[in-house]
């Protein structure tokens, strides 16, 4: 009897490990998406402590988050920006970190539509957030549109919801 629990143990572990394996090598293509919103929300987000290395550094991530051709068109609460290609991008999160002490990002609902080619996606979430000094949390809905490169899923296009209309 033992003999038969320990293989069933066995096959057992190795199913997990064969789960594990086949979700690491094979990701899920909404959850990369959802982590690569959330990997954008950190890189964008930053306190009063973070040190100039990461002044430097963090729009550079948040660049790298995106394909050389994306397009962001942001506006509300007053303010319309397009910003075009990533150097816009790395200029506008570095002016951001320099007017401000501290911004937090966060992607709290994030709604995934993988296109039928499964190359590309529709992706729409509620951006909270909060710039030093403001004691309320700014809400703002965002259309993304991301694209598999390679292996990673991009960041093309940004618009706020003000802007699909």
């Amino acid at each position: 009897m033992s003999r038969w629990l320990l293989r069933l143990l066995l096959v057992g572990l190795a199913t997990a490990l064969g789960i594990w394996i086949w979700r690491s090598l094979f990701p899920n293509p909404e959850s990369v998406i959802r982590a690569r919103l959330t990997e954008l929300a950190q890189a964008a987000s930053f306190g009063p402590k973070d040190g100039p290395l990461a002044l430097l550094l963090n729009p550079d991530k948040i660049v790298g988050l995106c394909t050389a051709d994306v397009q962001v068109r942001v506006g509300s609460f007053g303010y319309s920006q397009t910003l075009n290609g990533r150097e816009d991008i790395r200029k506008a999160a570095t002016a951001v970190r320099t007017s401000f002490t501290s911004l937090s990002l966060k992607f709290p609902d994030i709604r995934v539509q993988l296109e039928a080619d499964r190359e590309s996606a529709v992706v729409y979430a509620t951006a909270n957030g909060r710039v030093s000094g403001d004691r309320e949390l700014q809400l703002i809905e965002l259309r993304f549109i991301m694209r598999k490169i390679g292996s990673e899923w991009l960041i093309a296009s940004v618009e706020t919801a003000s802007a699909l209309h």
